[in-house]
């Protein structure tokens, strides 16, 4: 089994939220599962522009930035994993 865990937290892997992903995967691991951990403040990810041009038949589903950023590389982890975690922060409950 192949999992893979996102860490959304803007404190990357210095965080709670780190630590407790690796709690988790440390118990996966043990019973032979492959891990991996994608931290998003590691990677360049550009925001939505609104252009539609994925949306084109030319270019259906490939973004402008493809190549220019790590979201075509993060996406493609999530396909081939399993299991997918998504670890973020919640602060005061909000």
């Amino acid at each position: 089994m192949k999992i893979l865990a996102i860490n959304g937290s803007h404190r990357g892997r210095n965080g709670y939220t780190q630590f407790l992903i690796n709690k988790v995967l440390e118990g996966a691991a043990s019973q032979g599962a492959e891990v991996e951990t994608v931290t998003l403040t590691e990677h360049t990810i550009q925001r939505c522009t609104g252009c539609f041009t994925c949306q084109k038949q030319a270019r259906l589903g490939k973004c402008i930035y493809d190549g220019k950023d790590a979201a075509a590389m993060i996406y493609n982890k999530m396909r081939e994993a399993d299991l997918l975690i998504f670890a973020t922060p919640v602060y005061v409950f909000n």
